[in-house]
Parts: structure tokens; sequence; C-alpha cells
């Protein structure tokens, strides 16, 4: 399996697996000629579709969201958290992260393409099975302590509404 495609949907199935969440999955590749305005932009600005994410509860898709990046050329993938630069509750959600960031082993790097902040892992080399597991698994761990944050985020937000 060296297609980054094949990639993609297998760490698509691990995800699915491992959170009970799959029909809640983002498929990337799904998207590569989708009409939303989402994939319309990533489009004009040269981004590639090679992930997989999963929403946060709460929190609007393009906003905020958990996933592995498959890397085209290289066949490497990191898996995190990503947050639009231009979101407000994405920027709360970050440092509302911020204190534990390191304790999971994160780096923060902005993707100029997506117009993203990201949180990423470790960056391993694929096509093995053992390393789609533990992106996933990195990633799993990431959505949980993620939709924590943003779960204490919310009445806080229907607060300021108030």
């Amino acid at each position: 399996m060296t297609d980054a495609y094949a990639l993609c949907a297998a760490i698509r199935d691990e995800l699915a697996a491992r959170t009970g969440r799959g029909g809640e999955i983002v498929f990337g590749p799904a998207l590569e000629t989708s009409d939303i305005p989402q994939a319309r932009h990533l489009r004009a600005r040269g981004a590639h579709f090679l992930w997989v994410a999963l929403p946060l509860r709460g929190v609007p898709f393009w906003e905020a969201h958990v996933g592995v990046v498959v890397d085209p050329v290289t066949l490497r993938a990191r898996s995190g958290i990503h947050r639009a630069a231009s979101s407000e509750i994405g920027r709360r959600l970050f440092a509302a992260l911020e204190p534990e960031r390191e304790a999971l082993a994160l780096e923060t790097s902005d993707a100029a393409l997506a117009e993203e902040v990201q949180y990423l892992g470790w960056e391993r080399d694929l096509p093995h099975d053992a390393a789609i597991a533990a992106l996933c698994e990195q990633a799993e761990s990431v959505l949980t302590w993620a939709e924590t944050a943003s779960a204490a985020l919310r009445p806080q937000e229907r607060n300021d509404r108030s």
C-alpha cells in the first residue's frame, strides 16, 4: 500500500474503529473535487486533500478539527489538531490547550496553504500498519483532550452572548 489515497483510506478506517465515529469522519480525498466553498478555497490556494479529520463536538468543522495529514511526496504523516487561523473559537480553544500541549508532544506549526494553525505530533513513515495505528492512537488522544477543553469553553460562549 504505497498510494497516498489508499493510506488515507486505511487511516480513515483505523480512526473509525478506534473512535466509533466513522460517520463523522471527513475524508479529504472525497472533497478534492467538491464544490463546497471551503474545498474551492483550498484548491485555489494549492492545498492538497490527503487528510482525514474528525470534528470536535460543539465546534464547526472548518473552525477546528483533529486529523491526520499525509505528505503526498514522502508518504509521511502527522496527526494533530488544526484550527482556522482566523477562527476566534479556534484561538480560544488553542489557548486553553496550550498548557498541556508539550505533555502530548505536540509542536506548533503554521499551514499557510490551508490557512491553519496546527498542533502536530510526531511524523511517521507510512505505509506501515504500526505507524497508522500510532498516528490514530495519537489523534484519538488529541481528540479526547480537545473535546474536554472545547466543552469547558462552551459555557463561557453562552455567557459571552448573554
